[in-house]
């Protein structure tokens, strides 16, 4: 009974250290050329003044050596990343679409991305770019080591470990 009530007690920090990262692939098509991304930032957003928040969350990328943005694109069909604005109330800050079929991914600020601080304007931004290079929210909970959490926030401007890690595992 002794060995059982142990076992029990013991068991979830045993599984916790074998847990897998938190990051998840997503099902969208990878970056084709994830050294040579561009992005383009409808005026949509750029009126709306958050233009550095989405170039910000691109180059954040950068400190990896298996990513890098080397600028804008004119026209948002050549862009891998369309930053979009639209100034409608959603659950989210921010969206990023995708498909297995393209490896375009269009991110939408929404409303609500107004009224974050500026650290969590570039989180957000940081975060929907992850989505766009082929991460999905983590697994299990939200760690703090990783910007792709499914709620809160970690205030942090860059990928964090467990970003980092998913990148690797994919490129």
């Amino acid at each position: 009974m002794i060995m059982l009530t142990v076992l029990i007690i013991c068991l979830p920090i045993i599984l916790s250290n074998n847990v897998a990262n938190a990051y998840v692939i997503s099902d969208w098509k990878k970056q084709s050329r994830p050294k040579g991304l561009l992005y383009n930032i409808h005026s949509s957003v750029s009126d709306a003044g958050f233009s550095s928040y989405a170039s910000n969350g691109a180059k954040a990328w950068n400190a990896s050596s298996k990513i890098e943005f080397v600028g804008t694109s004119s026209q948002p069909g050549l862009s891998d990343v369309y930053f979009t604005f639209s100034n409608v109330t959603t659950d989210d800050y921010a969206t990023a679409y995708g498909s297995k079929s393209s490896s375009q991914v269009r991110i939408t600020f929404w409303k609500d991305f107004k009224g974050l601080s500026a650290t969590r304007k570039t989180e957000t931004a940081v975060h929907e770019v992850g989505h766009a290079l082929g991460l999905d929210h983590t697994q299990k909970a939200n760690n703090s080591i990783s910007v792709m959490r499914k709620t809160g926030f970690n205030d942090k401007k860059t990928p964090l470990s467990d970003d980092w890690a998913g990148i690797n595992k994919i490129y």
